[in-house]
C-alpha cells in the first residue's frame, strides 16, 4: 500500500519546497509547464509549503537567500546544467560547486532536472551537507512529440519524496517509470527513437543508492 500522505502543516513548522524554474526557452518552457501541472500540485497536498523562483527571480541571489532558510526540505527545479553547476533564468548560475554556502545544501535533498549535473555538482553538495541528491550526468533532451513522458520520468522522484519515500526507494520508483515508458513507446507505439533516448536518461540517471554513496543517504526522507 502506498504511504498516507503527510498531514498538512502550519505556521513556522511547514516544510518548505524551494522551487527554482528557469522557464524562459524551448528547452526550461516545457519542463516548468508540466511540473507545475502535475509536480507542484501534489507537494501542496502533501503538506509542502512551496516557495516558487520562476523565470526572473531564478537567480543566484534569490535562491542562495531561500535555501538557506531551516525549514527548507527540498531544492528541485528545471533549467540548464553543467558537470558542476545547476542554472536559472538565461544560464544564470544558481549553484556551483565552490561558489555556495553549506547552509544551503544542509540537510536538504536536492533534484535538478538538467543536463550533467550529477558529475560534479551532486557529489559536491553531498559533500556539504546534502543528505540525497539525484540529477544525471547525461545531456537531457527529448522528442517534442514525447515530451511529457519523459518529464513523467523524472517526476516521479519529486512524487515519491513527497509520499514520504526514502531516497533509495524513488530512484528506484523513478527507473521503473522509465522502464515503464520505455515499453510502451517501443512496443504499444512502436517509437524505437524515443525509447532510446529515454533509455539512456534512465542509465544516466543518479541518486542515492547502496553502491553510489556520492549521492547521499538511500534512507533520507523529506
Amino acid at each position: 500500500m502506498p504511504p498516507a500522505p503527510h498531514k498538512r502543516r502550519t505556521g513556522g513548522n511547514q516544510r518548505v519546497v524551494v522551487m527554482i524554474e528557469a522557464d524562459y526557452d524551448d528547452y526550461t518552457k516545457p519542463a516548468f509547464k508540466y511540473r507545475k501541472k502535475h509536480v507542484y500540485k501534489h507537494l501542496r497536498n502533501r503538506g509542502f509549503k512551496i516557495k516558487l523562483l520562476r523565470g526572473t527571480k531564478a537567480r543566484r541571489r534569490s535562491a542562495s537567500e531561500a535555501a538557506k532558510k531551516a525549514n527548507v526540505a527540498f531544492l528541485t527545479g528545471s533549467g540548464h546544467g553543467y558537470a558542476n553547476s545547476f542554472t536559472g533564468y538565461e544560464t544564470a548560475y544558481i549553484f556551483e560547486v565552490g561558489n555556495y554556502q553549506r547552509a544551503e545544501s544542509n540537510p536538504k535533498i536536492a533534484h535538478f532536472l538538467s543536463c550533467y549535473t550529477a558529475l560534479q555538482l551532486g557529489p559536491d553538495f553531498v559533500r556539504n551537507g546534502c543528505r540525497a541528491y539525484f540529477g544525471y550526468t547525461e545531456a537531457w533532451a527529448w522528442p517534442e512529440h514525447d515530451a511529457d513522458a519523459f518529464f513523467r520520468c523524472d517526476s516521479r522522484i519529486d512524487l515519491a519524496l513527497a509520499d514520504g519515500e526514502p531516497a533509495g526507494r524513488a530512484l528506484e520508483l523513478a527507473r521503473k517509470e522509465f522502464d515503464r515508458t520505455i515499453r510502451e513507446l517501443n512496443q504499444q507505439k512502436g517509437d524505437s527513437y524515443s525509447a532510446g533516448m529515454l533509455e539512456d536518461l534512465r542509465d544516466h540517471l543518479c541518486g542515492p543508492s547502496k553502491n553510489a554513496g556520492q549521492y547521499g543517504d538511500p534512507a533520507a526522507r523529506l
